[in-house]
C-alpha cells in the first residue's frame, strides 16, 4: 500500500511539473526595470542574495546573481561587454539591487516584457529601437524541447542556441524583414521567412522540428540494450552523466548501474548479475579491448570496487541478453565501456577526494587539436584511515589504478589512439588469533587502435593489444587458542595475454548493413599452488589423531582463441528492420569449437513505438585463469551454452515520459561444476572452509519480465521506476559435501542469486543549476539459503547424542532487503572551472538487512538437550559518504 501512494505521488508531482505554457505569436515591448517603478519589478528580483565575487567576469557574475535569485536572464553577449572585469561584494541585498551594481558601467539596461520575461539590452540614444525574435522550439512527434538547437538569421550573422528548455532569445534586429534556420542533429532543418521586425517589438515563435529517418547501422535492433551516458539518437532509456553523478555510487560505474531493471549486486561487491547470470559471465570491453576481473579489493565478495574511473567515460552500452553475434564468449551479457574524447581547444583537470579515494584527472588538446590527451590516476586510502583509528594491526587493503589514452589523427582518414590501463592491489592482515593474510592482484593493459574511415560507408578497426593478470594470495591459520596451524595456503596465478582484432562496417545500401570482423588472442598461465590443511580425527571422547592433506599443483596451461563473425542487417521494409548474425568461435587450449547463430528484429509501430526480438546461441569457454585447482580440477572442462528468447516494447510518450516492457527466457547447459560454501561469510580461502561443498548441475534456467518507467523533460524534476519479476533455477545433478553426496528432497532449486520481485525507485531534483538532490529506494525479495539445524539420534548404547545438518537445501530465504539513499550536490561555479561537494547518506533509515546466519551449538551437559543459537550478519548500516572535486579548464 506504501509503494502504491508513493507512486502515486510520483505521478500526480510529475504532472505538476511538467505542465507549462505554449507561446503564440504575438508583439510585445520592453519596458526598463526601475526601483522607483515598482509595478515593473519581478517578485524575484526582490529575493535577497549574498554575492561575493572577486575580479570576474561580468557575464559570470550575472549568471552567479540569476543562479542565486532563481530566475533567467535573456542577453546576447555579442552587444555587451561581458568580458570585462568586475569584483562584487554585497550582503543580504535585493537581487535588483546587485544586477545595478553590475551593469552599472556596461552602457546597458535591465528590461522587462509584459509576459515577465527578464532582458539585458544595450542603451540606444537614437530614436527607434530595435526588435526582438523569442520562442520555443520542440520535437515534433514527442513535444519534448531540443536542448542546443542552432537558430541562425541567415544572411546577418547573427543567431543563437536554445537553452534547457528549449527556448532562445534573439536581440538587436534592425526594422526589416529577416529568415530564421533552424537545426538540430538528427532532425530536418527548418527555415521560417518573412518575418517581419518593427521598432521595440518582440516576435514569439512555437518551432517544431521533424526527426529524419535514422541510418540503418544506428537502428537498435537488439533488445536488452541500454545506453549510459549514451549521446545516440536513438529511442531507449539511459542513464545520463548529470544522473549518474548524482547516484549515491557515482564514483564507481558498476556500482551506479545496478539501478537499471535486470540487474542486481550486493551492498559489498561491486561485481554484478545480469539476470540471474554470475558477473564471469558479462562481457567487458573498454575502447574494444577486453577486461578480466576489472576490480579492486576481490577479498571482498569478488571485488568492492571497479578499477575505472568514471570521470574517463564517454557511455556505456549494457546488453543484458539476444547481444549481437559481433560479441561472445559470454552468456549473459555485455558491458561495452567507451572513454572519452577531449573538445577542440580544451584541456580540463580535474582533483577530488572521497570516501573512497583521492583521484586526478587531465585532458586537453594538442597541435592544433590534431591529437588529445587523457590521464586519470586513483589511490584508495583505507590504509591510512586504518591508521588514524589507531587500531592494532588492523587490515591495511591499498589501492590505485592509472589509465590513459593518447590519440591523434594522422589524416581525415585515419586515428591513431593508444590506451593504457593499470591497476595493483595490497591487503596485509595479522588477526588477533595470528592468522594472517597477504593478497596482492594487479591488472596491466596495453592496446593501440587505428580507426580508418576509407568513405563514408566504410568504416575499420584494428587493435593490438596485450596484457597481464596478477593473483596472489598468502594465509595461515591456527586452530583456535592452540599452537596448532590449520591451514596453510599459498596461491599464484598469473596470465599473460597478446591479441589482434579488425572489424569492419559497410553500409552497402539505405537497406544494407554489414559488419564482420576476426580476432586471435594468445594465452598463457602460470598456476603455482599448495595448501596444507589439518585433518583432525577423534578416536574417542579424549583422543585424537592430526594429519595434513596437501595439495600442490604447478600448471602452465597455454594456447589461443579465434573468432570470426559477420553479421546482416536488413530493412526488409519501412516498419521492420532484421539482423541475422553467425559467430565462429576456437579454443585452443579448452578444445571448444562452436557455431552461434544469433537473430534480433525490430518492428516500428510508430516513430516513438517499437517492438524488438532477440535469440541466439550463446557459448562460453573456461577462461585460462578460471582453473580451480585449489578443489582439484586440473582439466579445463567443454564450453557453456545459453539459449536466449527475448522480447520487449518500448515507446516514448509526449511531456517526457518513456516506457518499456521486455521478458526473456534463457536455458543453459553444459555447466561448469561450482563450489561453494554454506555460510555466506566473506573468506579469502573459502577453499579450506569445513562448509565448503561441489554443485553438479543439468541446466540451468532463468525467466522474467521487466517494466521500465522513465520520466525526463530537462526541467527540475526528474524519476524512474523498475520492476522485474525473476525466477533463477538450478537442476542440480548432485551436491557432495565432505566427500557424501547430500540428499536432496527435489534436484530443481531456486538459484543462489533467485530474486523474485525486485522494485527500484529514483528521484532527481534540480533547483538550479548549483544545486542536485537525489533519492532511491529499492527493494527486493531475500536470497535462499540452506538452514543448519539441531538433530537428535541414538546412539548404539542407547544413548541420545546431537549433531547439527543442513537441511533442505536453498529451503528459506532471508529476509526481504530494502534501503532508502540520500545524496545532495553542491556545484560553485568559478571563473575557468567548477567546484563540486556531495554528501550521501546510504540505508537512510538504518534498516537492518541480513547477509548472513552464524550457528554456534550450545549442549547442556551431562545429556543434553543441545540447541543452535543464531547470530546475524548484515549488509550496509546507516553510513555516511562525503567528497569534493575541483575541475578547471586550462
Amino acid at each position: 500500500m506504501q509503494l502504491i501512494k508513493f507512486y502515486l505521488i510520483l505521478v500526480i508531482i510529475t504532472f505538476i511539473f511538467s505542465s507549462g505554457t505554449l507561446y503564440s505569436q504575438q508583439t510585445d515591448y520592453l519596458k526598463e526595470i526601475n526601483p522607483s517603478d515598482p509595478e515593473l519589478i519581478p517578485k524575484s528580483l526582490l529575493n535577497r542574495i549574498t554575492v561575493n565575487l572577486d575580479s570576474t567576469t561580468i557575464e559570470h557574475a550575472l549568471d552567479f546573481i540569476s543562479q542565486e535569485g532563481s530566475f533567467y536572464l535573456n542577453y546576447n553577449r555579442n552587444r555587451i561587454p561581458f568580458d570585462k572585469k568586475i569584483s562584487v561584494d554585497m550582503i543580504d541585498q535585493k537581487a535588483l539591487d546587485v544586477l545595478l551594481f553590475v551593469l552599472e558601467d556596461t552602457d546597458a539596461k535591465l528590461m522587462t516584457t509584459s509576459d515577465g520575461q527578464m532582458i539585458i539590452e544595450p542603451l540606444d540614444n537614437t530614436k527607434h529601437r530595435t526588435g526582438i525574435v523569442t520562442g520555443h522550439v520542440v520535437d515534433e512527434e514527442t513535444q519534448n524541447p531540443l536542448i542546443g538547437t542552432n537558430i541562425e538569421v541567415v544572411g546577418k550573422g547573427m543567431g543563437g542556441a536554445t537553452d534547457n528548455n528549449g527556448n532562445f532569445y534573439i536581440s538587436q534586429l534592425p526594422d526589416g524583414e529577416y529568415t530564421l534556420e533552424f537545426s538540430y542533429i538528427g532532425y530536418e532543418s527548418k527555415k521560417i521567412d518573412r518575418i517581419k521586425i518593427s521598432a521595440d517589438s518582440k516576435i514569439n515563435l512555437d518551432v517544431e522540428l521533424t526527426p529524419t529517418a535514422l541510418q540503418l547501422k544506428e537502428i537498435i535492433v537488439t533488445p536488452g540494450q541500454f545506453s549510459i551516458m549514451g549521446k545516440e539518437p536513438v529511442v531507449r532509456q539511459s542513464l545520463t552523466r548529470q544522473e549518474l553523478e548524482n547516484i549515491t555510487f557515482g564514483e564507481d560505474i558498476y556500482r551506479a548501474i545496478n539501478r537499471l531493471p535486470g540487474i542486481s549486486s550486493s551492498d559489498f561487491s561491486a561485481r554484478f548479475t545480469v539476470r540471474g547470470g554470475e558477473n564471469n559471465e558479462v562481457l567487458v570491453l573498454m575502447d574494444g579491448m577486453e577486461l578480466l576481473e576489472p576490480f579492486h579489493l576481490k577479498e571482498i565478495d569478488g571485488g568492492a570496487l571497479s578499477i575505472i574511473d568514471p570521470d574517463i567515460i564517454e557511455g556505456v552500452d549494457l546488453f543484458t541478453g539476444g547481444f549481437p553475434a559481433e560479441y561472445g564468449d559470454r552468456t549473459s551479457g555485455v558491458f561495452n565501456i567507451k572513454t572519452t574524447n577531449s573538445y577542440p581547444g580544451k584541456n580540463r583537470t580535474t582533483l577530488g577526494i572521497s570516501f573512497m579515494n583521492a583521484r586526478i584527472m587531465s585532458e586537453g588538446a594538442f597541435e592544433n587539436d590534431k591529437g588529445s590527451y587523457q590521464l586519470s590516476a586513483r589511490r584508495g586510502y583505507l590504509d591510512l584511515v586504518m591508521d588514524l583509528m589507531g587500531e592494532e594491526d588492523p587490515p591495511r587493503p591499498t589501492y590505485y589504478d592509472i589509465s590513459g589514452k593518447l590519440k591523434y589523427n594522422l589524416s581525415k582518414i585515419h586515428t591513431l589512439a593508444v590506451n593504457i590501463l593499470l591497476s595493483q592491489d595490497r591487503m596485509d592482515y595479522v588477526e588477533d588469533d595470528d592468522d594472517e593474510d597477504n593478497t596482492s592482484y594487479g591488472n596491466r593493459y596495453g592496446w593501440v587502435t587505428l580507426k580508418s574511415m576509407i568513405n563514408p560507408r566504410l568504416y575499420v578497426q584494428s587493435i593490438v593489444s596485450l596484457g597481464r593478470i596478477i593473483h596472489d594470495r598468502q594465509g595461515i591459520a591456527y586452530l583456535g587458542d592452540e599452537n596448532t596451524i590449520d591451514f596453510i595456503v599459498s596461491d599464484k596465478n598469473n596470465v599473460n595475454l597478446y591479441g589482434i582484432k579488425q572489424d569492419w562496417d559497410l553500409e552497402i545500401s539505405d537497406r544494407w548493413y554489414v559488419k564482420w570482423g576476426y580476432e586471435y588472442k594468445y594465452l598463457k598461465a602460470d598456476y603455482d599452488y599448495f595448501n596444507s590443511q589439518l585433518n583432525r580425527i577423534w578416536v574417542d571422547p579424549g583422543h585424537y589423531v592430526d594429519h595434513y592433506d596437501t595439495t600442490l599443483v604447478a600448471l602452465a596451461p597455454a594456447g589461443g582463441k579465434t573468432t570470426v563473425y559477420l553479421s546482416n542487417r536488413f530493412r526488409l521494409y519501412s516498419p521492420l528492420t532484421l539482423e541475422i548474425g553467425l559467430r565462429y568461435d576456437k579454443n585452443v587450449f579448452t578444445t571448444d569449437t562452436h557455431l552461434s547463430p544469433r537473430l534480433n528484429l525490430v518492428y516500428s509501430l510508430g516513430k516513438q513505438t517499437f517492438m524488438r526480438g532477440g535469440w541466439g546461441y550463446f557459448y562460453q569457454s573456461q577462461g585460462i585463469h578460471e582453473l580451480q585447482v585449489e578443489e582439484g580440477e586440473y582439466q579445463f572442462y567443454p564450453a557453456e551454452l545459453a539459449k536466449h528468447w527475448v522480447a520487449g516494447f518500448e515507446h516514448t510518450f509526449g511531456n517526457g515520459f518513456n516506457f518499456r516492457l521486455e521478458g526473456y527466457y534463457k536455458r543453459m547447459s553444459d555447466i561448469h561444476p561450482d563450489y561453494r560454501n554454506w555460510s555466506n561469510s566473506i573468506e579469502i580461502f573459502p577453499e579450506v572452509q569445513d562448509d565448503r561443498y561441489k554443485l553438479n548441475f543439468n541446466s540451468k534456467d532463468s525467466k522474467g519480465l521487466e517494466f521500465y518507467m522513465k520520466y525526463d523533460r530537462g526541467k527540475k524534476f526528474s524519476w524512474w521506476a523498475s520492476y522485474a519479476l525473476a525466477y533463477v533455477n538450478e537442476d542440480i545433478q548432485s551436491l557432495l559435501y565432505q566427500g557424501i553426496e547430500y540428499r536432496q528432497k527435489a534436484s530443481v532449486h531456486p538459484g543462489k542469486y533467485d530474486q523474485r520481485h525486485t522494485v527500484y525507485l529514483d528521484m532527481n531534483y534540480r533547483p538550479n543549476r548549483n544545486w542536485h538532490l537525489y533519492l532511491s529506494w529499492q527493494y527486493h525479495t531475500g536470497w535462499p539459503y540452506t538452514p543448519l539445524v539441531m538433530k537428535s539420534a541414538q546412539a548404539p548404547d542407547g544413548s541420545t547424542y546431537y549433531y547439527a545438518s543442513y537441511e533442505n537445501y536453498y529451503g528459506a530465504r532471508y529476509q526481504a532487503y530494502q534501503r532508502l539513499d540520500f545524496r545532495i550536490n553542491r556545484h560553485f561555479y568559478l571563473n575557468s572551472g567548477r567546484i563540486s561537494l556531495f554528501f550521501a547518506l546510504i540505508n537512510v533509515f538504518n534498516h537492518l538487512n541480513v547477509r548472513n546466519i552464524i550457528y554456534e551449538s550450545v549442549w547442556i551437559p551431562p545429556s543434553g538437550p543441545a540447541y543452535l543459537v543464531e547470530e546475524k550478519e548484515y549488509w550496509f548500516k546507516l553510513m555516511p559518504s562525503v567528497g569534493i572535486s575541483w575541475s578547471w579548464d586550462h
